[in-house]
């Protein structure tokens, strides 16, 4: 699964200027996080015309680069997240982005993207999501 992320200053009115920006492409926004640290922020977004929405967002200014997201499928229980980062810990593989997209009853999804991929990929291919 692709996701866009863009380094933004952390400022009042970014997050309405990217979905403005989406918006005026008719680009439908499916996930948006948002987070913001003293001056710096991060949007991570999955939209429904990702290419479309990379361009739209480079034209405008934005540094918004694209991330493949690996897609996880977890019990809905206790604990369950905490085993899958000891699993990337134990392999030294290092978190760079993690959501809780959704809950499907007695599962979750989770979107997660590390800075070795293929290495997760492999270690977690018992839970993996294809789409």
């Amino acid at each position: 699964m692709k996701q866009i992320v863009i380094p933004v200053p952390h400022r009042p009115g970014v997050v309405a200027d990217v979905s403005e920006t989406l918006a005026a492409a008719g680009i439908n926004i499916e996930e948006m996080d948002a987070e913001g640290a003293v001056d710096n922020g991060v949007i991570l977004l999955m939209v429904d015309r990702y290419d479309a929405a990379l361009r739209a967002l480079q034209e405008a200014g934005f540094r918004a680069i694209s991330e493949d997201a690996l897609v996880l499928r977890l019990r809905n229980e206790p604990g369950s997240l905490a085993r899958v980062a000891r699993r990337l810990e134990s392999a030294a593989i290092n978190i760079r982005s993690l959501r809780i997209a959704q809950h499907l009853g007695p599962h979750t999804l989770v979107t997660l993207v590390t800075d070795r991929q293929a290495e997760a990929r492999e270690l977690l291919r018992d839970c993996l999501v294809s789409l």
